[in-house]
């Protein structure tokens, strides 16, 4: 098996992979090197995209097997899986994440629920891009904002 290999993932594969990506973002976090801010972020929304597609993928089991096809529902949840970083769409198919937030926050659930609601909307892969660079304090926070958010997100839909 080889990194560039394109397997179906099941719920505990997003969520490995989601720490690996965790573990990334902190660790540019910490580079003295003001270069590395936007590779955090990056990282940081790579982090909480894959554990929303693990709950997408404990909700709709079929898609950790098949591939993508059948009906149109069926092949867009499977392309917000497989082929798209979409948060604020995955966001729409997992409404049960509101939920979650009042049960396990640690504080006010509506201060969470819009957290996330703002850190959907606004990260974007597109990141990788950017032609500027994000300042330390605004990384910090960002990552601090992903950091409150996770555990909402981590556990199983069903526990």
């Amino acid at each position: 098996m080889s990194v560039f290999d394109r397997p179906n993932l099941a719920p505990a594969d997003a969520r490995r992979v989601a720490a690996w990506r965790w573990a990334d973002a902190e660790y540019l976090a910490r580079s003295p090197l003001p270069v590395h801010t936007n590779g955090a972020m990056y990282f940081a929304g790579l982090h909480i995209e894959l554990l929303m597609k693990a709950l997408l993928l404990e909700k709709h089991s079929w898609l950790s097997g098949l591939p993508g096809g059948g009906s149109p529902t069926n092949r867009r949840l499977f392309d917000l899986v497989y082929r798209y970083h979409d948060l604020e769409g995955l966001l729409a198919e997992l409404p049960e994440v509101f939920d979650r937030i009042e049960r396990f926050s640690q504080r006010d659930p509506a201060t969470l629920q819009r957290m996330l609601k703002q850190v959907c909307g606004e990260w974007t892969i597109h990141v990788r891009y950017a032609k500027t660079l994000a300042g330390p304090e605004e990384a910090a926070e960002f990552l601090a904002r992903v950091k409150e958010l996770a555990p909402c997100l981590k556990s199983p839909l069903h526990s």
